[in-house]
């Protein structure tokens, strides 16, 4: 008789598992069958960004003349910081024309002792292929645009490989072999190498006839 209560006991306990097992089950199928919908609904809206409101979009800033114009008074300012014009102020320390005191990273060019651990270096290298980009980047804009002048996309084009020749001139002096960079494409600028020194001057001579 016990046995048989024992039993009888065991089977209610089993099927009241088998009834929350279940239960839970299915809603977890619930669950997941909501949140699918919810990420595929959220995923349609996420792709659909809006354009920044502080900044233009490309084909906003090529859409017309004064659009453009900003851009190229861009890669000016972006020219005229002070390490993509401080190579008559390291050559002057590197020939003794000037002296500075109490700031090592200087001292060094001074010294003729550079260290590669010299934040100077980095400034002036990034600074300048910052600006190059921009350059490449007002060309490669220039080129796809139609709402832009022929006169203007001419004289803007014209402007911006002059600075980009005139960087590049900056940044040989100072490295001598460097890459000389003429596309915006990341794919294609991972892979250059360094030009030696008067392969890059030939190459500024060439942006330069084309002005």
């Amino acid at each position: 008789m016990l046995g048989y209560l024992y039993l009888l006991l065991s089977l209610q306990v089993f099927n009241l598992h088998f009834k929350i097992m279940y239960k839970k089950k299915n809603i977890k199928a619930v669950s997941l069958f909501l949140i699918c919908l919810l990420v595929g609904t959220s995923c349609e809206n996420f792709i659909k960004v809006d354009p920044p409101r502080t900044r233009l979009t490309k084909p906003a800033v090529f859409a017309n003349d004064e659009t453009a114009k900003s851009a190229l008074i861009d890669v000016y300012s972006k020219t005229s910081q002070q390490n993509n014009v401080g190579i008559s102020w390291f050559a002057a320390l590197s020939a003794d024309e000037v002296t500075i005191s109490n700031f090592e990273e200087y001292d060094q060019f001074n010294q003729n002792l550079i260290s590669p651990l010299n934040n100077q270096i980095l400034e002036e290298w990034n600074s300048g292929y910052t600006a190059i980009y921009a350059a490449n980047a007002l060309i490669e804009g220039l080129n796809q645009s139609t709402g832009v002048s022929a006169v203007n996309k001419a004289q803007f084009i014209a402007e911006a490989k002059f600075l980009r020749a005139f960087i590049h001139y900056n940044l040989t002096a100072l490295f001598g072999d460097i890459p000389f960079v003429m596309t915006t494409d990341y794919r294609e600028n991972g892979l250059l190498s360094r030009r030696a020194h008067t392969d890059v001057l030939e190459l500024i001579v060439t942006d330069l006839n084309e002005v």
